[in-house]
């Protein structure tokens, strides 16, 4: 969206220096109260910009974004999701590895965890989690029993996408391959 369509700009965090870019914020500032909504600075200084913005506010973005989301009704999802590098907690269902509206499950992926496989041909099969590879992707060891053999298994080195749980954080996949085993 061009400048000259633009009607508000929030300007998050940032000193309006001067750069060129500042015009971005001007534009629309300059504009209001007849065509547009205008400028909203939130930053703890002083800008060059604060004498025609629609509404300044001198404080912390992560204060200022904590009470829009309490005022919006909105979940701390962000702050629950990611609890260490490795150990994440997701909206989805601990049996069955499916995106849920009301559960949440937490799934440790550090070297030496115990998962289950909730899809696919290895579903149900438990496994280990290995370390991760060069680029960050988990390695798994997962276990397959062999059919009418006890005692028997043939062991699967499986690479899980680090991205799977990226995408999970924001429910953004219909289920999540692994789930912690709680039978550890």
């Amino acid at each position: 969206m061009g400048k000259k369509k633009t009607d508000l700009c929030l300007a998050l965090g940032t000193s309006l220096s001067g750069l060129n870019a500042d015009r971005i914020a001007k534009t629309p500032a300059k504009k209001y109260p007849k065509k547009g909504y205008g400028l909203v600075i939130v930053a703890i200084q002083k800008t060059k910009l604060d004498n025609i913005c629609t509404l300044r506010i001198f404080a912390k973005l992560n204060d200022v974004m904590s009470l829009l989301e309490k005022e919006l009704g909105l979940q701390e999802i962000p702050k629950r999701m990611l609890l260490d590098d490795d150990v994440f907690t997701v909206p989805y269902d601990q049996d069955s590895g499916e995106l849920s509206q009301d559960k949440w499950c937490t799934v440790k992926l550090t070297k030496g965890s115990r998962i289950r496989v909730t899809k696919g041909n290895f579903s149900g099969c438990k496994g280990i989690v290995d370390g991760k590879n060069e680029q960050g992707h988990y390695k798994l060891r997962v276990f397959v029993p062999v059919k009418d053999m006890d005692d028997v298994e043939i062991t699967y080195e499986w690479l899980l996408g680090s991205w799977w749980f990226d995408e999970a954080k924001g429910g953004l996949v219909p289920y999540i391959p692994v789930v912690q085993d709680l039978e550890e």
